[in-house]
């Protein structure tokens, strides 16, 4: 029952963001696709394919593992940069200014939220290579090698990333609206997050799934070619938007629970 209650409380969260969106499609659709889609083409006619990465096993190129690290750390700059953007409106409308897009604030929030992001995501990347390796290691001594110990080792990888991924899902919430600093930023999102950890992975395996299942869909009809990759990466921007505004509407009402209990 409880369990029901939490998925309507989600899906919830979900009409906000879209409701949201939709006050203001024309406008943010626009926005968002000025500032994406240039960067994306750049960024995608920088990043060299998986598979010239990897020649064969002796043979990994560097250079080219560096030019698809800077493409995928240009597009997760735009992509924090669109998180400012899009939060900020909803909080400047929620305090009853004026301003409809802060782009003087956003530019000037973007380092703080920057470091913070990148803290999070690089973290939780190291963390996932550790944690593979060592298992891989255990999972091999114990069952040997294999397709199948390979895909458990893959597996509880991924359920052990959850953890950290859940724990400090709101650090650039509280970096951007409650301007803390890195350090405190983990924290508070940690508090946060305690006992309500099913309700934020539910939030982002609704958004996923949906959002896998239209790329999928769409890539099955447009193809995989550089223009391709370019649409598509400027559509997952733009599904992003309601997303972070589900986001933000959760942020909220957990720091209310939180205060209330406190204060009781």
């Amino acid at each position: 029952m409880q369990d029901h209650k939490d998925t309507n409380q989600i899906l919830h969260y979900f009409k906000f963001g879209v409701n949201a969106f939709f006050d203001s499609f024309n406008q943010t659709t626009l926005v968002v696709v000025l500032i994406t889609l240039p960067i994306a083409i750049v960024a995608y006619s920088i990043q060299p394919e998986i598979a010239t990465i990897v020649r064969d096993r002796s043979d990994i190129s560097l250079f080219l593992i560096c030019k698809w690290l800077f493409s995928q750390v240009i597009l997760r700059i735009v992509s924090v940069f669109i998180f400012i953007l899009v939060i900020l409106r909803l909080e400047l409308q929620r305090k009853g200014e004026e301003i409809f897009w802060d782009f003087s604030l956003a530019f000037s929030s973007l380092k703080k939220v920057i470091l913070v992001d990148f803290a999070y995501y690089l973290g939780l990347q190291i963390f996932i290579v550790t944690v593979f390796i060592f298992v891989n290691i255990l999972v091999t001594f114990l069952l040997g090698i294999s397709g199948f110990t390979l895909l458990l080792a893959f597996s509880l990888v991924i359920f052990a990333a959850i953890v950290p991924f859940i724990r400090f899902y709101f650090c650039t919430f509280y970096v951007l609206l409650k301007e803390t600093d890195l350090v405190r930023s983990f924290q508070k999102a940690k508090t946060l997050s305690k006992n309500s950890e099913i309700k934020i992975f539910k939030l982002v395996v609704i958004y996923y799934i949906f959002t896998v299942f239209l790329l999928l869909l769409v890539s099955s009809i447009i193809g995989s070619s550089f223009f391709s990759q370019v649409i598509l990466h400027t559509l997952i921007s733009v599904l992003f938007v309601p997303y972070c505004y589900a986001g933000y509407s959760l942020f909220f009402d957990l720091l209310e629970e939180k205060f209330e209990v406190t204060k009781d």
